[in-house]
């Protein structure tokens, strides 16, 4: 039903677009080649709708399918896709907040802000919670220099708060696979995740930097960062330009920090991206 809603004004106007080119077309042939209309008329009839049909269907398709292109003035190539980011092939970026926290919010509503159903949440589970609070902490121990973080008087564990942008990696030692967790949300003092767009641009560039410093070059796998946000409730469209954008500012002051990126959409999303229009604008 979505996909018929995101789409349904660009398959008409295609389809009467079509319509009308045909139509001259069928004008020009029975003026020069002496077709009789009469006769012929159900037959041409049948195939104009048919020749249409198959175009718009064609054109719709490549409207939304998964993209890959060449970010413009960057090395560095951006796949947009459908389907489980835990499934992608490629080091995993982990939206999270300010205290990296490990708990996720139980039926019963206890007081955590990671929600079961996010990418950082899902991480959790992978782990489990102990191994996973261990290996958040030894790897924010491990870049810890006193700038920025600070200990906070907050009602659950952990108690430090890190500025924003901070990365902390940990490794899932069956594949090697990098899971880069990055502070994006500041936390408020009821737990709910708080931001702005003007943070969460600025955040993305930090962490690019400190990613890179992590990643050796290797593929580099994004969630859909932005929707419902913070409460920001960003568009889809704009989650994914703002990620873009990040990408190619940082990488034209700084250099690149990978060949390539996969932004990795939920299959929900299918038809509601306008995946060619991305390419358009930043190829």
């Amino acid at each position: 039903m979505e996909f018929i809603k995101s789409n349904y004004l660009f398959f008409f106007k295609t389809a009467f677009f079509l319509i009308g080119v045909f139509s001259t077309l069928f004008g020009i042939a029975t003026q020069f080649l002496e077709i009789d209309a009469k006769s012929h008329g159900v037959s041409i009839l049948i195939g104009v709708g048919l020749a249409v049909l198959v175009i718009t269907l064609a054109l719709l398709l490549k409207h939304i399918k998964s993209v890959c292109f060449r970010l413009d003035g960057v090395d560095t190539e951006i796949c947009i896709t459908f389907g489980d980011v835990f499934e992608a092939s490629g080091n995993l970026v982990v939206p999270t907040g300010a205290f990296f926290d490990y708990k996720i919010q139980s039926v019963r509503g206890n007081q955590t802000p990671v929600s079961k159903t996010s990418v950082h949440g899902q991480l959790i589970e992978k782990f489990g919670q102990e191994l996973f609070r261990r290996k958040i902490g030894g790897a924010l121990r491990s870049q810890q220099n006193g700038v920025g973080q600070k200990v906070e008087d907050r009602c659950i564990n952990p108690k430090t708060r890190y500025p924003l942008g901070t990365v902390a990696t940990i490794v899932d030692e069956t594949d090697r696979k990098k899971y880069h967790l990055v502070a994006l949300t500041d936390t408020s003092d009821e737990l709910q995740a708080i931001g702005s767009l003007a943070n969460l641009f600025g955040s993305l560039k930090t962490a690019w930097g400190q990613i890179g410093q992590k990643n050796d070059m290797e593929d580099i796998v994004l969630p859909l960062i932005g929707s419902g946000f913070a409460r920001l409730n960003l568009r889809y469209q704009l989650n994914i330009e703002i990620l873009i954008a990040s990408i190619r500012d940082y990488s034209m002051q700084n250099g690149i920090f990978t060949k390539r990126i996969e932004i990795r959409l939920p299959k929900k999303l299918r038809g509601r991206i306008r995946c060619d229009s991305i390419r358009s604008a930043w190829s």
